[in-house]
Order: C-alpha cells, then sequence, then structure tokens
C-alpha cells in the first residue's frame, strides 16, 4: 500500500496533468472540427510545415523502399523540389525534420497528414506541461494538483503562437527539461541529463536550442547569484555546464555541422532588417499593448509577442510583489528577467539570431508566471483581509489602466468579467469556511475553467475568431492536389530532368507534389539565390527568404531549364513568350535548352553589372557570367539587348517629381502612355525604389505599399484593362524580411495586339523615392540568335545527389548546369578531379577543352563527413570513459574489502 502511495505522489501531476488535457483539447478541437478546418495556418502553416511533414512522409517511403531493395544508404542528401534545389537535412532542420514525434505523427496517419499535423501540435502540447511537471516537481514539492494545473497554464499560455508555428513549440517543451538538468547538474553533479537533452535540441531543431542555451545561462546566473557557494563552485559548476553541452553537441555532430554550415552560409544573416531605432527601446505603443496583454485570453503579435494569460496567473505576480524574504528572491529576479527580455529589442535581436528583434521566446516568462503559479496559489486560499483589500485594489487598478490605454479588446469583456469572478472566489475561499476547506480544489477548477474559457474566446468567431487564419481540410487537399501541377506530372517525361514555373502564389506545392519548381520559402535561404535575385531586382523576391518564381521571364526560364509552364486562370493570363498550350492551363517552351548546354563565351559579373537588371538578363545568354575569369574561354563585353521606349505620364491622386512619388490617396495611379502600341515583351523598370517612410508602430511585420500593375491595351480606339494583372508588395527596411534592392523589375508580358500605356496602381498612401522610371522593349530576333548560339546536351542524365554524361566540344567551351551551387558538389572529368565556377550568378559550370568527355559530379552535405566522424568520436570517447570509470570503482571496491579485511 505505501509503495502504491508514494507512486502517486511521485506521478501524480503528470498523470493529472495528462487527464486535464483532454479537456483544452477537446474544447479547442471542437472548434475546428466543426467547421471541417485544418490545423495549418494559412501562410507559414499551409506553405512551410505542412509542406515539411509531406517531404518526411516521402523520406520514410524512400527509406521503407531503401531497406526493401537493399539500398537503404542511397537515399538522396540533395532534393530538387526544395527550391530549385536544396539539402533537405539542412534547409528542413528548422521544421523538426529529425524530430520524433514529427516521423510518429507521420507514420500513424501516411495517408491522412491532416490528422498527423494535428497529431505532432497536440503531442508537443502535452509535452510542453508535462516537462513543466518535471522542472517544478524538482525544484519545488508541492502538491502534484498543484503542479498539473501550473503545467495547464504554461502550456496554454502561447498556444496562439505555437498553433500558428509548430515548429516553435520546439523551444517550449525543452527549455523546461534544459532547466531541470541544470539543476541536477547542480545538485547531483550529473551531467549526462544535460548532454542528452542538448543532443537531441540539435538534432531535432538547432535553432530553438540556440535560443534556450543563452535563456538557460541567464537562469544558470541568477542560480548562482542567489545560491550560497564559494566563487570557485560557482566557476565548476559553470565549467560542467559548458561541458555537457559540448558533449551534446559533439555527439549531434552528423546534423549539427551541415546545419551550422548552411545557416553561415544564409543570406539573413547580418541585416539590419526590423530595424528599431534604439536597440534598448520599442516603441512606446509596445509597452502600452504589453501591460494591456497581460490581462487578455488574445494574444498580441507586436515584434511576434504572444501572451495568452489567466485571471490566476496575473493575481499570482500581483501576490508577488507584495511577498517578502530571501525565499522569493530568485522567483521575483527570474520573471523580472523573462519580461525584460520581450521588452528590449536587443536581446530580441541576439536571441532570434536573424538580425531582426523579434520575440518568440516568450515562453520563458510563461514558465516563471506558471512557477509563480505554483509557489503561490496556496498562499491564495491563507489571505489575510488586508492582504484581499490590497489584491484587489491592484486588480481594480490594473483594469482601469488597461481599459485606459487599451480599451476595449477583441476578447470583449470576458477577461474582466473572469479576472472579477476570480476575486470574488479568492475573497469566498478566505473568509467562508464552506469554500475555505476545498480552497485548492476550487482554484484549480477557476484555473480549469479559465483556459477553457480563454481557448472559447480565441476561437470564437464573436471574439477571436482564431480560426479563420486556418484552412479548411478540403482546402488544404485541394491545394495540394492542384490541377495545374497534375496535369504536368502526367504529359512530362519523368525521366527527363525539368522545372515548373507557376502563376499563382506558389508556398512549396512543387516539393509537396514532388515537381522541381522555381519557387522557394523556407527560413534558410542559400546567398547564391538573394544575390541571383538582387542583381536581377527580381520583383518576385518577395522577402529575404521566399522567392516567389521566375516571373516569367523567357530568359531566366530558359537557364533554370524551365519546360512547362502552368496556370488554373481560365484565361490562361501571363504566357511566357515562347510557350505553346498543350492543353487548358499547361504550356510548354518551345526552345527547351535542357538542363546542360555549353557556352562558347564568358562575361565577367563585374561588366554585367554595369549594365541596368534587364540588359543584365538578356547578357547572361551571351555568355556564362562568372567572378573571375575562365582560362582559355574567350571573355566579351556583353551587347544590351533592351530598347528604352519614350513615354508621357499621366498622375491620378499622386505627386510626382524627379526623385519622389507621394500617393495621396488610395488606389493613386501612374499611367505611362505610349505614341504607338507596343507588340514586343514589354518590361518595367522603377530605378533606385525606395519607400521613404512607413509605420514603425504596432506592425510585427511592416510591409510598405502594395502595388498593382496593368498592361492596357487599345482595341478599336477603346482603352480597355488587358488580361494582365501584376501585384507586389514593396517593402520597406524596417519589415523584419526586408530584401536590399537598388530598385524593381517587371515583366509585362507580351500583347499580340500591342500595348499603348502601363498603368501603375498604389494601393494605399505612401512615400517613395526613385531616380527613374524606364520602359523597355525586348528583341525576340536578337534573343532567337544568342539562343541558338548555345548548344544543348542531351546525354546528361541528373540523379539525386549525381549528375553524369558525356559532352562533346569543338572547342574550348564552358558546360552549364541549372543546378544551384553548392560547396557539397564535386566534379570529375573523365576520371579527373576538376572545379565547379558558380555560373550566372547561382548556377554551376565546368571549363571543358575540345574532344568528348566523360563528365560525374556528385553531391554530399558540406560538413557532414566530419559531422559523422565528431560523433563517431565522442560516443567513443564516451564508451572509452565509462570503461575506464566502471574498472575505477570495482578497483576502488576491492582496494576497501581488501582494508576491511
Amino acid at each position: 500500500m505505501n509503495i502504491r502511495a508514494s507512486w502517486w505522489e511521485k506521478y501524480k501531476s503528470y498523470i493529472l496533468y495528462a487527464v486535464l488535457l483532454i479537456i483544452p483539447i477537446f474544447v479547442m478541437d471542437s472548434y475546428f472540427s466543426s467547421g471541417k478546418i485544418s490545423y495549418a495556418q494559412n501562410t507559414d502553416g499551409l506553405g512551410q510545415h505542412y509542406a515539411a511533414l509531406q517531404y518526411i512522409r516521402e523520406y520514410q517511403h524512400k527509406i521503407v523502399n531503401g531497406i526493401a531493395n537493399g539500398t537503404l544508404f542511397q537515399i538522396p542528401h540533395f532534393c530538387y523540389t526544395l527550391g530549385q534545389g536544396a539539402d533537405p537535412l539542412t534547409t528542413l532542420n528548422a521544421y523538426d525534420f529529425l524530430d520524433p514525434i514529427c516521423w510518429i505523427s507521420v507514420a500513424l496517419f501516411p495517408n491522412r497528414l491532416t490528422r498527423s499535423y494535428k497529431l505532432m501540435i497536440w503531442i508537443k502540447v502535452f509535452l510542453s506541461g508535462e516537462a513543466f511537471c518535471l522542472y517544478s516537481n524538482y525544484i519545488r514539492k508541492t502538491d502534484g494538483w498543484r503542479t498539473a494545473m501550473g503545467g495547464l497554464l504554461y502550456s496554454f499560455f502561447n498556444i496562439e503562437y505555437f498553433f500558428y508555428f509548430p515548429n516553435f513549440m520546439h523551444g517550449c517543451y525543452l527549455f523546461p527539461v534544459i532547466l531541470w538538468s541544470i539543476e541536477v547538474l547542480m545538485k547531483e553533479n550529473r551531467k549526462a541529463p544535460l548532454a542528452a537533452v542538448t543532443f537531441y535540441s540539435f538534432l531535432t531543431n538547432y535553432y530553438f536550442f540556440y535560443s534556450n542555451v543563452i535563456l538557460s545561462m541567464v537562469y544558470l546566473c541568477i542560480r548562482l547569484l542567489c545560491k550560497k557557494s564559494t566563487v570557485s563552485e560557482n566557476i565548476q559548476i559553470c565549467k560542467n555546464v559548458c561541458a555537457a553541452y559540448l558533449v551534446g553537441g559533439l555527439l549531434s555532430g552528423v546534423v549539427l555541422f551541415p546545419t551550422v554550415h548552411a545557416f553561415l552560409n544564409n543570406y539573413r544573416i547580418g541585416l539590419t532588417t526590423g530595424y528599431i531605432e534604439s536597440p534598448f527601446l520599442y516603441p512606446m505603443n509596445f509597452y502600452k499593448q504589453l501591460f494591456v496583454h497581460l490581462g487578455k485570453f488574445h494574444g498580441m503579435f507586436a515584434y511576434l509577442t504572444v501572451i495568452d494569460g489567466i485571471p490566476l496567473g496575473l493575481i499570482c505576480l500581483f501576490l508577488l510583489i507584495m511577498q517578502k524574504g530571501n525565499q522569493w528572491k530568485i522567483m521575483k529576479i527570474a520573471t523580472v528577467s523573462s519580461l525584460l527580455i520581450m521588452c528590449i529589442p536587443l536581446c530580441g535581436r541576439v536571441l532570434n539570431g536573424f538580425a531582426y528583434a523579434a520575440n518568440r521566446w516568450s515562453y520563458p516568462f510563461a514558465l516563471a508566471v506558471a512557477m509563480v503559479y505554483v509557489g503561490l496559489v496556496d498562499k491564495l486560499c491563507k489571505l489575510e483581509k488586508k492582504q484581499l483589500i490590497v489584491l484587489t485594489m491592484m486588480v481594480t487598478i490594473y483594469m482601469c489602466i488597461a481599459h485606459s490605454i487599451g480599451g476595449n479588446s477583441s476578447d470583449g469583456y470576458s477577461y474582466d468579467v473572469l479576472l472579477l469572478l476570480t476575486v470574488l472566489v479568492l475573497w469566498a475561499v478566505n473568509t467562508v469556511p464552506l469554500f475555505k476547506a476545498h480552497g485548492n480544489l476550487i482554484l484549480g477548477e477557476v484555473t480549469i475553467l479559465s483556459v477553457i474559457v480563454g481557448i472559447c474566446v480565441i476561437c470564437s468567431p464573436a471574439y477571436g475568431n482564431y480560426i479563420k487564419e486556418f484552412m479548411s481540410v478540403d482546402d488544404l487537399n485541394a491545394y495540394y492536389t492542384t490541377p495545374s501541377i497534375s496535369k504536368v506530372r502526367g504529359s512530362a517525361n519523368q525521366k527527363e530532368f525539368y522545372r515548373v514555373e507557376k502563376r499563382e502564389t506558389n508556398l512549396n506545392i512543387e516539393c509537396a507534389n514532388q515537381v522541381r519548381g522555381t519557387t522557394f520559402w523556407w527560413s534558410i535561404m542559400d546567398k547564391s539565390f538573394q544575390r541571383y535575385c538582387t542583381d536581377l531586382q527580381l520583383n518576385t523576391l518577395a522577402m529575404n527568404c521566399e522567392l516567389r518564381g521566375l516571373d516569367g521571364r523567357r530568359a531566366l526560364l530558359d537557364l533554370a531549364a524551365v519546360k512547362y509552364y502552368t496556370t488554373n486562370s481560365p484565361d490562361n493570363e501571363e504566357v511566357p513568350v515562347g510557350y505553346k498550350k498543350i492543353e487548358d492551363g499547361l504550356y510548354g517552351n518551345t526552345h527547351y535548352l535542357g538542363s546542360a548546354f555549353l557556352y562558347k563565351n564568358s562575361i565577367l559579373r563585374k561588366d554585367a553589372l554595369k549594365m541596368n537588371p534587364l540588359n543584365r538578363q538578356e547578357a547572361m545568354l551571351q555568355g556564362v557570367m562568372t567572378d573571375a575569369k575562365i582560362h582559355n574561354i574567350k571573355t566579351i563585353k556583353p551587347k544590351k539587348r533592351m530598347t528604352a521606349l519614350p513615354y508621357k505620364v499621366e498622375t491620378k491622386d499622386v505627386d510626382l517629381t524627379q526623385k519622389r512619388i507621394s500617393v495621396k490617396k488610395e488606389k493613386g495611379a501612374l499611367i505611362l502612355h505610349f505614341k504607338k502600341p507596343m507588340k514586343g515583351e514589354l518590361y518595367l523598370w522603377l530605378n533606385g525604389l525606395k519607400i521613404k517612410e512607413a509605420d514603425k508602430s504596432m506592425c510585427s511585420l511592416i510591409f510598405g505599399t502594395s502595388s498593382d500593375i496593368w498592361c492596357r491595351g487599345q482595341k478599336k480606339g477603346d482603352l480597355r484593362i488587358s488580361d494582365y494583372e501584376k501585384k507586389s508588395t514593396e517593402q520597406s527596411p524596417y519589415s523584419f524580411w526586408y530584401a536590399p534592392r537598388d530598385g524593381v523589375t517587371y515583366y509585362l508580358g507580351k500583347s499580340e495586339e500591342g500595348y499603348d500605356s502601363i498603368k501603375i496602381v498604389f494601393a494605399k498612401p505612401a512615400e517613395y523615392t526613385y531616380k527613374s522610371i524606364s520602359v523597355y522593349e525586348n528583341d525576340t530576333a536578337k534573343y532567337m540568335e544568342d539562343i541558338s548560339k548555345l548548344t544543348p546536351c542531351r546525354n546528361i542524365s541528373i540523379g539525386n545527389d549525381t549528375v553524369s554524361g558525356s559532352v562533346e566540344c569543338s572547342e574550348n567551351e564552358v558546360l552549364f548546369l541549372s543546378i544551384p551551387y553548392s560547396t557539397g558538389w564535386s566534379a570529375k572529368v573523365d576520371g579527373e578531379k576538376t572545379s565547379i565556377v558558380k555560373a550566372n550568378g547561382m548556377y554551376m559550370a565546368i571549363p571543358l577543352t575540345p574532344g568528348k568527355h566523360h563528365i560525374q559530379l556528385k553531391y554530399s552535405t558540406p560538413w557532414l563527413r566530419a559531422g559523422i566522424l565528431t560523433s563517431l568520436m565522442t560516443i567513443s570517447g564516451i564508451l572509452i570513459y565509462q570503461v575506464i570509470r566502471i574498472k575505477r570503482r570495482s578497483k576502488s571496491a576491492e582496494h576497501e574489502t581488501q582494508i576491511r579485511l
């Protein structure tokens, strides 16, 4: 009986939390299920997290097939459906690619990924609360009921944000485990738990371990400052913590090394995006809203800060202020420190690692609030009347200030009502004998009620209407089985390497459908992608981690081996020149060069940069563009292929000067009129276009003004809007995801009837500065002349991690491959190792001499071998250490036995 009782006391909090979690899961899921809504949010959930889950499913299939066919170790390291080609290990690591939770979820529902996605999220929510119980039980021996309530509070504190970005939950459920392992190390001198959680963190998502390490170091400093120990003891603890982190990191070298390499080659590092005027202060409105949202269910999203609180948590914070004595010192310092982290932009920059200030780390504050709850909720049942009065006054003052600066919110007055109800319950629990006897139970029930009411307020269409941010199950399934992509797969030769350009905004849909496309939207984008886009001032570089295709530009499509163009539009809009209709919605390239072809000439990038970006893109057809001269290859000066067109400007609600565009009203416009209709391909170049002023207040992402660009054609003397319409969003440097460009270019297509004007429509009032506005016409004859000088290589075969085939050259030439450049590729020509040149900004090329050659390229994830070797050496070192340790123990035991004898 005693054994059962002790077992129950030991695991009571974990069991209670698991049972209680069923209630909020049922309530929240009922909102999604009743409307047949998936858990995939409309942007990141749909385009990134759900797509990553689809790729995990494909990877599982490859592993199973590999085991069945005896080719387990032939699983590809390079994937052509991630953007235009990328390493899945490094690209998808930020999306928990190796997280066992994701793999188990997919394995359970391989044909119903909407269920896998839901299961993945709820498992992580469950683990967040259980991790809190683990940490709380170790440092504070309290009743399991209170600990379970604290776990519920912690796991739902950031629930809105975690449903948006499931990978962010990784940091939340591991943070308490890291703190627990640090406590174990400090009290028991055991390094293994911290090393183990470090290994798991790096294996599943290195990005959030980076932030958790910084946060845990802050925690360690607080603990050591408040701990009564000598300086030498504190130094030894720090050494042990660092040693455990190091061992765990080295153990995970097989994943850590490649991902660190990819991170260091990422374009977003070092950018001053998301600029805050002061590194120490956000705009004052941020602090006002943060204060208000400490007492609201529906969280704020300014600077990615989300707080979904409950009344008892807020009341416990007020009670903490009233506490005196050293026993509350650590709790007060931890709470204030976690709050300050959200209040200082510099902390957001450091923790984010991507140069802009963000507060994805509100879970340390949630942990602090939950720990305050566990430590003080018992005291709420034993308050004196004086303390009750003070608490009531603090709550009243808070509500008055919050409403004076924040007004009513999307949760109505539900939080206020529940807050007042909680205060009344406190009075009853502390003054009425009937309630006083069951105070802990009543407050626990109020906590559960608060969580449930909070979920209802967040999700209810009448208040937060949170579920409107998510896709319906039917729409999600339809999106990933889009007819245009299906047509490509049905019509194309699957053995041939080709890419597809899709007109509609595309969020990694090709990845999910295993079709090679031209888009890219993952957190880590190689610098080469960025340089390619900024060299050409592509408007499809929507942000510094997203490329929305190649804008239908024929030159860029040919260089990228794009064979098919698809559109879901019934009018078959915006079809690039040179693409012939195969069937409705599907077009084929009539002059498809293939994935490999030969150049006879080369162009230096420094010479191409002297041209405008439109002539620059045509120059890449005249010669392969490289940073340095290629030995024995003729270097030429590129010729201009674009002709500037004269026009007259008409303004509508826009003030235009030589350097500034002032948009006065919504839908203000600039109309450029031509003297005669132009039938050639048209391009618009807004040279030096910058958003001069932007709102810097409470937006977590500040886009500039969305603009529509319309081409207008003339038919029978009537002015009409053509079938073609392009939308673009230009960003301010204040945007988190701003991609610096010195201007922007737009491909406007070609009209058989001819265009007589271009209308640029601005969606909102804004201020722009610019250098010039130009319209260019492409010479189709000269384009075909340049294309005819390139020799396609049809005997090149492109596999998963290999490229091989034969090439015959009549003179010194350069073999161009439309595969993104990476240091992971190595090449051999006729069995001899040769260097690979970065060509045309982001692709690969190999110089060749006259004659017939056998080409072979092989891909290996950069730093993977070093990582594998490090992991193996670390494992060996640990085993050797353990063997020596066991032998020493046995010798010591023998020695003690001999002494006794």
